[in-house]
């Protein structure tokens, strides 16, 4: 009986769990807006709104199907380099093999700790980590599935360094996935890397940024009682373009992402994603 539902679980979660390997990186587009919005000047002292409230909608496209999500968030400042943050994606369709569902996603509960700011110069270093808890919302008997099914702990460490004209940024992180009986989702390492010019504000108050980004998954093989399953797991390299515009407390921007190695069952094609924040 135990293995019959092992199986019947593993054939919901495999249906959607090379989109939970795409989530992950387009997870990490969602707090570049964060950062976007406090480097309007490249002050010695980290000054954080109160309140961030995030409208995003993220397209991506996959070997055989794609899948659109609307994922409203909301961070709070607890402590002068401390935030704290929940967001639940919705999708509005999820689409493998031409059957689809709709619904609300995997839940995340986020924490973005501030360690280490510092100017030399013109020039401005940066340093921060995020510590992340998904929590199994997303129901699993969909299909395809719009959750793993397991609770998921996420450690990102990023670094920036920028100046009043150019912009670096890069991300380094795991995920270790969660258990249900006996079927985890592969773990997952990830990276990103973005350059590019950045202009101050123009005659209509808004500063602009131009980035070139590049970010990949190395997402394991889903196990079943510890033993590998063929034919799951990604590996995917993408690149590409993406804008970022703000004023004042506001930031709208929009990334395009295309892959240029990739390796799965059902790898990432193709991630779109436009971003609305509101600070307070």
């Amino acid at each position: 009986m135990k293995n019959i539902k092992q199986r019947i679980l593993l054939v919901f979660i495999l249906s959607g769990c090379s989109c939970m390997h795409a989530m992950e990186i387009s997870r990490q587009l969602i707090r570049e807006k964060i950062k976007a919005l406090l480097i309007k000047k490249p002050e010695k002292k980290i000054k954080i709104p109160r309140l961030f409230i995030e409208n995003e909608y993220i397209l991506t496209q996959q070997k055989r199907g794609h899948s659109q999500r609307w994922f409203p968030a909301v961070y709070y400042k607890i402590m002068p380099k401390l935030l704290l943050g929940i967001s639940v994606p919705i999708f509005i369709k999820r689409e493998l093999d031409c059957v689809s569902s709709q619904g609300i996603g995997d839940m995340f509960l986020e924490s973005t700790q501030y360690w280490y700011r510092k100017k030399t110069g013109d020039w401005t270093r940066r340093f921060l980590t995020t510590f992340d808890v998904k929590l199994p919302t997303g129901s699993t008997s969909e299909t395809p599935a719009l959750g793993t099914g397991a609770a998921d702990l996420k450690i990102t460490v990023e670094g920036s360094v920028f100046s009043e004209n150019f912009f670096t940024y890069a991300i380094w992180g795991g995920i270790a996935r969660g258990e249900l009986f006996g079927v985890r989702v592969g773990n997952e390492l990830f990276y990103r890397f973005f350059f590019g010019p950045k202009f101050n504000r123009g005659s209509n108050g808004w500063s602009t940024i131009y980035l070139l980004e590049l970010g990949g998954i190395f997402g394991g093989k889903t196990k079943i009682n510890r033993i590998p399953q063929a034919g799951t797991g990604e590996t995917n390299v993408l690149l590409g373009p993406s804008v970022y515009a703000f004023k004042d407390n506001r930031s709208l921007s929009i990334e395009a992402l295309g892959s240029v190695f990739k390796r799965g069952n059902n790898p990432t094609t193709f991630i779109l994603v436009v971003n609305y924040t509101v600070t307070f």
